[in-house]
């Protein structure tokens, strides 16, 4: 399918199809105009030497622009103009741009589309030159807010990125804080520990010097004290002591109610 284009269009160019009025034939002096146009369109910059470049190139007998230096890249055309961009940098740039392109009928794709909308059987007698500056003018419209889009997105980018790099010098602070909390608390839970320890120092001396007089006085009592020398039987018990019970008119009284 390719080649059999590609023939007709072969055919279409030998038999004149595409020649131009003689009219609007293109010099050199235009290209040269398109050439400066095309370049500050693209980089932003005033061409210096873009003119004097191109017209080594229109003469073709210098290298690299000689029959011997072009044929060496196989009509690998591309190519070729990012070899010269080294040595001429401003008409390299454009020439490299312009054949990098690919070639598509998207663009014209897409106007024939939009001047469908425009130009319908209900509303069919629009002259051409009307719907093609209506379709212009919607399309400039599109880009522009495309390109508002654009715009508005990167900075919605930026500020979620500048977002995102803040919380992350916040998160890396707390972090920070919480490293150094967790240091304060080891070093309080070491000193209450070793406070402990010595508290229980204390509390284990203060037992074994109380154990001591303890074991001093029971046996200072197993010394003194004989059981074979009690005598049980001058032992009162308490219930024949009558000092030992207590009186029940003491524990009553009449004039106070039961509380149960």
């Amino acid at each position: 399918m390719a080649n059999r284009i590609l023939i007709r269009l072969q055919k279409r160019w030998k038999s004149n199809y595409f020649t131009l009025p003689s009219r609007l034939q293109i010099s050199y002096l235009h290209i040269g105009k398109w050439l400066v146009y095309y370049y500050k369109a693209w980089t932003g910059k005033d061409p210096i030497s873009i003119l004097k470049e191109f017209d080594d190139f229109s003469q073709g007998t210098k290298y690299p622009f000689d029959d011997a230096s072009i044929s060496q890249f196989k009509n690998d055309i591309h190519r070729y103009w990012c070899w010269v961009r080294s040595a001429y940098p401003e008409i390299g740039t454009v020439v490299a741009r312009i054949f990098g392109i690919c070639v598509n009928a998207a663009s014209v794709e897409r106007l024939w589309s939009s001047i469908g909308f425009l130009h319908t059987k209900a509303r069919n007698r629009l002259k051409f030159s009307r719907v093609l500056n209506m379709a212009k003018l919607k399309a400039d419209i599109t880009y522009k807010r495309r390109k508002q889009e654009s715009i508005l997105l990167k900075s919605t980018t930026a500020n979620i990125n500048l977002e995102q790099h803040i919380n992350l010098d916040n998160l890396d602070e707390q972090n920070k804080e919480n490293d150094s909390n967790i240091n304060n608390r080891d070093e309080l839970n070491h000193t209450e520990s070793e406070e402990s320890d010595d508290d229980d120092n204390e509390d284990t001396n203060i037992e074994e010097q109380f154990q001591n007089q303890i074991n001093q006085i029971g046996g200072d009592d197993d010394d003194e004290l004989d059981i074979d020398d009690i005598n049980v039987e001058n032992i009162e018990h308490p219930a024949q002591n009558k000092d030992a019970k207590w009186r029940l008119d003491t524990m009553f009284k009449d004039n106070l109610h039961c509380p149960f």
